[in-house]
C-alpha cells in the first residue's frame, strides 16, 4: 500500500524540479499566457493542480504555480477523463465529482487531508459526504488521499466520506478513511466510511475498493446498498472501535440487492457488548457475496450471511471472548436472524428481515432457496464459552437454506457446528432447510462438534475428522449431538495440502461399506516382458472425488472400506506407448466386492537394421556370416542374429533407447550408421550397418631404416637403379628434383609371385608429390617390360594402383580410391600370386583391384619412387615375399582377364 505514496510524491517532486528550472521568466511567460484576449482566465483542462496553501481558486490550476485552492475548483475546471492533483495540506472542504476524471493525493502518509467542513450537511442528507462520485458513466479514481472527519457535532453530523451514486463506477485505492463519526463517537446509526449506493435512495453505484486503511467509522465502514450495487473490496484494513457499548458496527454491509466480493482484507474490531442487537465483521442481507482469502479477528459475528446466496473459501477466522467481551459470539452464520441474535444494519429499506420477526412470519411460505458454501476456512477460538463457529438457522425467515460445509478447520469453540430449526414457535415460518452437508472438515477440541436439532432431516456429516480414530464421540474426539450421520469418519486428521483448508487423506476412512477390485491386464504386442514396467490405476468416487491411485504391474487392486456408489476407473501415467482400455463407470454396493478390469496395450515398435558388405574390391567369399545383435528395454541382455548381407528384423519392442552392435569378426571393419537409437511407439527405426573388408593386417617385414650417414647423394650398396636422385638426410630418404626409381639390391632382390612393400611417409614439412611403392619390376632400366606401381598422391589425396606391361603404351589405372593419408603414415601393397594387388594404409586394407595374367604366378623386384615429389622424404622401407600369416583364401581368386580390362584406364606414357 505505501507504493502508492511513494508515486505520488516522486510526482510531485519533478513537477517542482520541472518549475524551479523554469526560472522566474518562464514563471512570468506563464501567467502572462493564463489569459485569453478578454482578461480571463485560461482554465486546466487535462491536469488541474491544487495548493492548499499557496493556491487561488481564481488561477488557472493549469500548472503547481498556478495552483487553485480548493480540489472542488479543480475538479469543476478540469475537462472530462482529466486528472486533478491535490498537493500535501489540508483541504476543509466537500468534493462533488460529475465527471469522470483521476483525484490523486500525495499519498497515504497523511499529506493530503480532505478534512471534513463544519458546515456540513446532517448525515440525514444525501449530500453529507466529503466526497461524492454521481452520475451515470461517471468513472472516477480516488487515490492518495486521507479522507477524514469528524463531524461537527453530538449526532448525525456526518453521513459518509465517500459516497458512490447514481449509477458512478469508483476507483478508490490507496486511502485513508478515517473518523468518519460524530465528535464524539455517538450511537446514532450514521458515519460510514465508503457508502456504495444506497437503497433508500434508490440510487445504485459501483466501486472497486482496494488497499484502504479504513478506521474511526461510527457505523459502517464500508456499505454496498441497493439493486445494481456492486463492489470489489480487496486488501484492506478495516479496523471497528473493538468491544464497544456505544453503537453496533459492521466493517462490510452488503444489503438490499447489492453484490460483492470480497477478497484479501483484514476485518476486525466489531463486537458490541450488550449483545442486544450483533456486530458483524461481514453482514451480508438479503444480498449476494462471496469472500476469499480474508483475515476475521475478534468480531462478534465474522460473517453473517442473511437471505442471500454466497460462497466463503479460504478465510481465516478468530474470535474470543475475552476479545470480543460478548457472552456469545460467532465465526460464520448463515440464517434469517432469530429473535436473539438479530443484525444491526445501516439505512435498509423496510420489509427486510431484521423488522419484527413475528410481523414478518405472518402467512410466510417457503418459497426460495438460498445457498451458502462455506469452504476451505480456518475457524479457531480459545476454547471459552459462548463461541459458536459455524451455525445455520432454518425456519426464521421465508426462505429454505442449502448449506454446505467442506474442508474447513473448526477448532477449539464451545460449539463447533450448530444446524437449529425454528423449534415449533409463533414467530417461526415453514421454512427450513434443502440441504445440510457437512463433509471433509477437521472439528476438533469443541465443547461438542456438532449439534443439530433438526428431527425431519439427517445432518450428512460424513468424512469428517473428529479428533480421534474411533470417531465422534469416543475418547478424544468431539461429541455429536441430534439426528446426524456421521458414517464413516475419517480415522486420520493429517492434511494433505499446506494451502488454508482441510484436505484430507481420503485413503484413511473407517466404517466404509463395500470394495472395489480392479484386474490389471498387460498385453506387450508380441514383445518380451520388461522389468519394473508399472503403472498407476485411479478410481473416482464418493468416497474419493479427487481421485485414488494404486501402482500395477499386472496385479489385482483392491479398494476396502470405500462408500457405495458409482465410481469411474481410469489409468494415469500410462505414457504414449501404451493405449489404455478402461471400463465404464462401477456401481459398489454392499456385498460382494465390484469387478473392474483395465488393459494396458502396448504400442509396440522395432529395429531394422539394413547390413551391407564391402569387399572393398576383393572378390566376395561365400559362407562369411556377421552377428548383429540389438540391447534395450526389450532385451536387456542382447538378442543377436546373423546375416550375409540385407534386412534384420528386431521385434516387436517396448519403445525406448537401443544400442545396435556387431560381433567383431578378424578382417573386417564394422561401421554403424547410428548405434543408439530412439524406438518410438508403433514405429519401426531403421539401421544402416557397413562391414568393410580388411583382411588379414599388412606384415612387411623391415629392409632398411636409413639409420645411417647423410649423403650428398646415393642410398648405398644395399640399392640399385637412379640412387643418385635420393641422398639420405637425418636418417631418412629424400627426394631430389629429378628423382627416379630405385630397387632393392640386397640379395635376395627377387621375390616370389605374392609379393609385399611398404614405406613410412615423411614429416608434414616434406609431403607432397606422389609416394608410389614398386612391385614385381621386371628391369630396373626399363620399366615398360612390365612394372605395378603402389603410389599416393598428396595433391588428390587418392591411393593408385597402376601397371604396365611389354606392348602396353601407358600406365594403366587398376585402382583409384580416395583416401587420406597423413604424414608418418605408412603406405602398404601386396602383389599376389593371382595377380591382384591390395592398398593398405598404416597395414589395413583399403581398397584391392585385379592387374593382368601378365603378373599371375610371376615374381620381381620391389622398390620405391618419389615422383614429383621434390624435397620429400620417406623412412623405414620393408618387404619381401608375402608372410604364411597374410595368405587368406578371401580375394586370391583372379576374375577373367576381360573383366580385369574392362576397369583399366590406361595413361599416356609421358606421364611417366
Amino acid at each position: 500500500m505505501a507504493l502508492h505514496g511513494v508515486s505520488h510524491r516522486l510526482l510531485w517532486s519533478l513537477l517542482l524540479l520541472t518549475l524551479l528550472f523554469a526560472g522566474v521568466a518562464a514563471r512570468a511567460q506563464a501567467i502572462s499566457l493564463s489569459f485569453d484576449a478578454s482578461g480571463k482566465v485560461e482554465q486546466c483542462t487535462t491536469a488541474c493542480f491544487v495548493d492548499a496553501v499557496n493556491g487561488d481558486d481564481a488561477n488557472s490550476g493549469a500548472t503547481p504555480a498556478a495552483a487553485k485552492r480548493t480540489i472542488q475548483a479543480a475538479v469543476d475546471a478540469v475537462q472530462p477523463g482529466g486528472e486533478v492533483y491535490a498537493s500535501p495540506g489540508v483541504y476543509v472542504e466537500q468534493v462533488v465529482i460529475t465527471k469522470s476524471l483521476r483525484l490523486l493525493g500525495a499519498g497515504k502518509a497523511t499529506e493530503t487531508w480532505l478534512q471534513a467542513p463544519g458546515d456540513i450537511p446532517h448525515a440525514e442528507s444525501p449530500d453529507s459526504a466529503i466526497i461524492t462520485i454521481a452520475g451515470a458513466d461517471v468513472k472516477a479514481e480516488v487515490t492518495g488521499l486521507t479522507i477524514a472527519g469528524p463531524g461537527p457535532s453530538v449526532c448525525g453530523s456526518i453521513g459518509a466520506g465517500v459516497f458512490v451514486r447514481d449509477g458512478a463506477h469508483a476507483d478508490i485505492h490507496g486511502n485513508i478513511v478515517r473518523d468518519i463519526r460524530d465528535q464524539p463517537m455517538s450511537g446514532c446509526h450514521y458515519g460510514v466510511a465508503i457508502q456504495v449506493g444506497r437503497s433508500s435512495l434508490d440510487s445504485a453505484g459501483v466501486a472497486t475498493i482496494r488497499e484502504n486503511e479504513i478506521l474511526g467509522y461510527q457505523k459502517n465502514g464500508i456499505t454496498v446498498s441497493g439493486v445494481g450495487s456492486h463492489a470489489l473490496i480487496e486488501a484492506n484494513m478495516i479496523r471497528g472501535a473493538g468491544p464497544t457499548e456505544i453503537i453496533a458496527q459492521n466493517g462490510v454491509q452488503v444489503s438490499d440487492g447489492a453484490s460483492a466480493m470480497l477478497k484479501g482484507n483484514t476485518i476486525t474490531g466489531h463486537a458490541f457488548s450488550p449483545l442486544e442487537t450483533t456486530s458483524s465483521g461481514l453482514l451480508v442481507l438479503n444480498a449476494d457475496a462471496d469472500t476469499v482469502g480474508n483475515t476475521f479477528v475478534e468480531n462478534q459475528v465474522s460473517i453473517y450471511h442473511i437471505d442471500g446466496d454466497g460462497v466463503h473459501d479460504g478465510n481465516r477466522v478468530r474470535a474470543t471472548k475475552a476479545g470480543v467481551h460478548s457472552h456469545a459470539f460467532w465465526g460464520i452464520v448463515a440464517d434469517d436472524p432469530p429473535p436473539w441474535r438479530l443484525p444491526s444494519p445501516f439505512d435498509i429499506q423496510p420489509s427486510k428481515p431484521t423488522q419484527d420477526a413475528e410481523d414478518a412470519a405472518v402467512g410466510a411460505a417457503s418459497a426460495n432457496i438460498k445457498t451458502i458454501r462455506v469452504i476451505n476456512n480456518e475457524l479457531e477460538s480459545d476454547g471459552s464459552m459462548g463461541g459458536f463457529a459455524l451455525e445455520a438457522d432454518g425456519g426464521y425467515g421465508q426462505k429454505d437454506i442449502d448449506f454446505t460445509a467442506t474442508n474447513n478447520i473448526v477448532r477449539n469453540w464451545f460449539h463447533g457446528v450448530v444446524i437449529f430449526q425454528c423449534p415449533n414457535e409463533p414467530y417461526c415460518t415453514d421454512a427450513g432447510f434443502a440441504n445440510v452437508t457437512v463433509r471433509l472438515n477437521s472439528i476438533t477440541g469443541n465443547g461438542i462438534g456438532l449439534y443439530s436439532n433438526a428431527d425431519e432431516f439427517t445432518v450428512d456429516s460424513t468424512l469428517n475428522w473428529w479428533g480421534a480414530p474411533g470417531g465422534p464421540n469416543t475418547p478424544g474426539a468431539d461429541t455429536i449431538v441430534g439426528n446426524v450421520n456421521a458414517t464413516p469418519w475419517l480415522c486420520d486428521g493429517a492434511d494433505t495440502d499446506s494451502a488454508i483448508g482441510f484436505q484430507p487423506n481420503l485413503s484413511a476412512v473407517c466404517d466404509g461399506f463395500g470394495d472395489l477390485t480392479v484386474t490389471h491386464i498387460l498385453d506387450w504386442s508380441g514383445a518380451p516382458p520388461v522389468d519394473g514396467q508399472r503403472f498407476k490405476v485411479c478410481i473416482s468416487g464418493p468416497s474419493y472425488p479427487s481421485n485414488n491411485c494404486q501402482t500395477t504391474a499386472g496385479d489385482t487392486l483392491t479398494w476396502s472400506n470405500i462408500l457405495v456408489g458409482d465410481y469411474t476407473v481410469a489409468a494415469s501415467e500410462a505414457g504414449p506407448e501404451w493405449a489404455v482400455t478402461p471400463p465404464d463407470v462401477v456401481s459398489v454396493r454392499e456385498g460382494a466386492p465390484a469387478q473392474a478390469t483395465v488393459t494396458h496395450t502396448l504400442r509396440a515398435g522395432a529395429v531394422a537394421v539394413l547390413k551391407t558388405v564391402n569387399w572393398q574390391g576383393t572378390p566376395p567369399v561365400d559362407d562369411i556370416d556377421f552377428e548383429i545383435c540389438v540391447s534395450g528395454p526389450s532385451y536387456p541382455s542382447a538378442r543377436c542374429q546373423n546375416t550375409r548381407g540385407g534386412e534384420l528384423a528386431f521385434g516387436p519392442l517396448m519403445p525406448g533407447e537401443y544400442t545396435v552392435s556387431e560381433t567383431t569378426k578378424q578382417g573386417w571393419l564394422a561401421t554403424i550408421e547410428t548405434p543408439t537409437v530412439a524406438v518410438a511407439p508403433s514405429q519401426t527405426v531403421r539401421v544402416s550397418v557397413e562391414n568393410r573388408y580388411i583382411g588379414p593386417m599388412l606384415a612387411c617385414p623391415l629392409l632398411d631404416n636409413f639409420n645411417r650417414a647423410n649423403t650428398n647423394s646415393g642410398l648405398g650398396g644395399d640399392w640399385t637403379g637412379a640412387t643418385n636422385t635420393y641422398r639420405i638426410i637425418n636418417h631418412q630418404v629424400e627426394a631430389l628434383t629429378t628423382a627416379s626409381t630405385v630397387f632393392w639390391n640386397r640379395t635376395p632382390f627377387l621375390f616370389g609371385p605374392d609379393q609385399v612393400a611398404c614405406v613410412q611417409l615423411a614429416p608434414a614439412n616434406r609431403f607432397n608429390g606422389h609416394f608410389a611403392l614398386i612391385l614385381k619390376a621386371q628391369n630396373i632400366n626399363d620399366y615398360s617390360n612390365g612394372m605395378i606401381l603402389v603410389s599416393y598422391n598428396t595433391a588428390t589425396q587418392q591411393a593408385l594402383v597402376e601397371t604396365i606391361e611389354p606392348g602396353q603404351t601407358g600406365w594403366a589405372v587398376r585402382l583409384a580410391i580416395a583416401e587420406t593419408f597423413a604424414a608418418g603414415d605408412v603406405l602398404g601393397a601386396r602383389a599376389s600370386a593371382t595377380g591382384w594387388v591390395f592398398v593398405y594404409r598404416n597395414n589395413v586394407l583399403i581398397g584391392a583391384a585385379p592387374t593382368s595374367h601378365f603378373f599371375t604366378n610371376r615374381g620381381g623386384r620391389i622398390g620405391f619412387w618419389l615422383f614429383e615429389s621434390g624435397g620429400a622424404r620417406i623412412d623405414d622401407f620393408g618387404g619381401g615375399a608375402t608372410p604364411s600369416s597374410m595368405v587368406s583364401a578371401a580375394g586370391d581368386a583372379l576374375p577373367d582377364v576381360e573383366e580385369a580390362q574392362s576397369r583399366t584406364i590406361y595413361l599416356p606414357a609421358v606421364q611417366r
